[in-house]
């Protein structure tokens, strides 16, 4: 919550006077059963990346653990989910009660989101899923966008070389060009996803081909941390929307 909070924090200041408000869980038990909610979550899980159709099957131990971190137990940190299904999901989760047309809903979750690509016929995680809610994901931020190539080659070097854990050794070598987890970079760049979220509700398209805009579609960790951090900024055509969201424009996309 300390990394949301902040986030949340960073973003107030960049859209006053939008109101932001947290709401620490879309699901209530007296909204739906436990058991068939966990089910749901479960048979989302993403097992094979190259079968679009493979999912994990429902079992105690897996739906168990799901209830854990719908009761705030654990974390599901790194553990995939199909992002469109998720977000129908949490549609059914959310139900009536928070579908109030100014309101924009973003989920966030530490989650791993994957959607499927039919370029290559594969499943890609995603550091965010647009529509209603939208999703973002924290552990997208860690692991969706691609680590600088020389990363790679390293990694494939030491590996031959037989070296065991290389992550440490890489993060030395690598250091602030990748985000890691409880990096203190995060909160800014979540900020950044939070921004597109908010562009795609208003029907506006929440990507930008400026590398110095935090609409940036980054696929590379250093672009984001580039558009995220080092820039932060929004580019004068979107800062010029933002104006006219922040001056009251109303909410296009969902049904007035």
């Amino acid at each position: 919550m300390p990394l949301v909070r902040d986030a949340v924090s960073l973003l107030k200041e960049r859209i006053k006077p939008i109101r932001v408000k947290i709401q620490k869980e879309c699901f209530s038990g007296e909204s739906a059963d436990l058991d068939d909610v966990s089910s749901a979550f479960v048979r989302l899980r993403v097992v094979d990346p190259a079968n679009r159709d493979a999912r994990a099957i429902d079992s105690f131990a897996l739906r168990d653990f799901e209830k854990r971190i719908l009761c705030g137990i654990s974390r599901a940190r790194g553990v995939p989910y199909e992002g469109v299904g998720l977000m129908k999901l949490y549609q059914r989760l959310i139900g009536t009660i928070h579908a109030i047309p100014e309101e924009v809903l973003i989920v966030l979750t530490d989650r791993l989101i994957m959607t499927w690509s039919d370029d290559d016929l594969r499943f890609h995680a995603r550091v965010a899923v647009f529509g209603f809610p939208s999703i973002v994901s924290t552990s997208g931020i860690v692991e969706a966008p691609a680590k600088p190539r020389e990363y790679y080659l390293a990694k494939q070097a030491l590996s031959i070389q037989g070296v065991g854990d290389v992550e440490p050794i890489l993060a030395r070598q690598f250091e602030g060009r990748y985000v890691e987890p409880d990096d203190d970079r995060t909160k800014q760049i979540l900020r950044g996803y939070l921004l597109q979220c908010l562009f795609y509700a208003y029907n506006i398209k929440p990507f930008c081909k400026d590398k110095d805009c935090a609409l940036f579609n980054a696929h590379w960790q250093e672009e984001m941390i580039h558009a995220q951090v080092e820039s932060g900024k929004l580019c004068a055509k979107h800062e010029a929307l933002l104006d006219k969201i922040t001056g009251g424009l109303p909410v296009k996309w969902l049904p007035q």
